[in-house]
């Protein structure tokens, strides 16, 4: 118990003593730490927007004139669709519901030299979310070709090939981001602890001197390390809790559950950083 007591004493009094350094490590920590909060925040939004633009992308399947004007037919070709497992729901739109959209968009003016509904019918399938890539809506779209009373089928294929390059760029613009702040959490923590180390170097060598063991020693700047992880990720903590309060009037999802685990990658980082300071400290001293 008094081992313990020594070694919180001591980190914080090497938290303490060493105020410039310990303040631009924490500064780092935090800086380094809110970007990658912001950076899965803003991955988190625009993954959601662009599940979510998917998702509206629908097969427009055309019904022959035959089959749209018989109701039955119709109820058949609905029911045979949805046995299909791509298949989320359906939506009918018949010749006359076709002409009222195209007048609504487009003004009736165009229709007035036309002597009767050019427009097909059509039922909108929305696609289950597991099979919305490119690859299997055209597959799916092969297999429904030969349906009785189908006239042909499209979809927004640019529109989702695009969705999905665009998804995949977030990805690895996420991942490259992610390593390049893990490194500099690394490399700023594991500096920091170095230099309170090398300002506490005759006391660390004379405990060699007395025989404390490197576990003894350590023990004080590994915590150290670990407060200055913490208190980094309070910081970040805190400027995205108020960069979330000023943009309350926006539509953002903060995503706040996945903010918590900042603290944890702090105090991580710290520990990590702070054994690689104090263990290359130590081999370099018994040489």
């Amino acid at each position: 118990m008094h081992a313990i007591w020594y070694f919180i004493k001591e980190a914080f009094r090497g938290f303490f003593e060493a105020k410039m350094m310990t303040f631009v490590s924490i500064v780092t920590i935090g800086i380094s730490l809110f970007f990658l909060g912001l950076g899965v925040t803003v991955y988190l939004n625009l993954d959601k927007l662009i599940k979510d633009a998917r998702s509206q992308a629908a097969v427009v399947v055309y019904v022959t004139d035959e089959r749209a004007g018989d109701e039955a037919m119709v109820a058949d070709l609905l029911g045979l669709l949805k046995e299909f497992d791509q298949v989320d729901s359906v939506r009918y739109v018949d010749k006359q519901a076709a002409w009222n959209t195209f007048e609504k968009e487009y003004g009736a003016t165009m229709l007035d030299a036309v002597d009767e509904n050019p427009f097909p019918a059509s039922v909108q399938i929305f696609v289950a979310s597991r099979f919305q890539r490119t690859s299997e809506i055209e597959q799916f779209m092969t297999e429904i070709a030969f349906l009785p009373g189908v006239d042909g089928s499209a979809f927004t294929r640019e529109i989702v090939s695009k969705l999905e390059h665009a998804q995949n760029y977030f990805a690895i613009a996420g991942i490259c981001i992610l390593i390049v702040i893990v490194a500099a959490l690394y490399y700023m923590i594991s500096n920091a602890i170095k230099m309170t180390i090398y300002a506490r170097k005759e006391l660390v060598t004379n405990m060699g001197y007395v025989g404390a063991t490197n576990f003894y020693i350590a023990a004080p700047f590994v915590l150290e390390g670990m407060l200055q992880g913490f208190f980094g990720a309070l910081a970040a903590y805190t400027v995205l809790l108020i960069l979330r309060i000023a943009l309350t009037q926006f539509r953002i999802n903060w995503y706040s559950e996945y903010h918590v685990y900042l603290f944890a990658l702090g105090i991580v980082f710290g520990f990590l950083g702070s054994m690689n300071a104090t263990n290359k400290f130590l081999i370099k001293s018994r040489n």
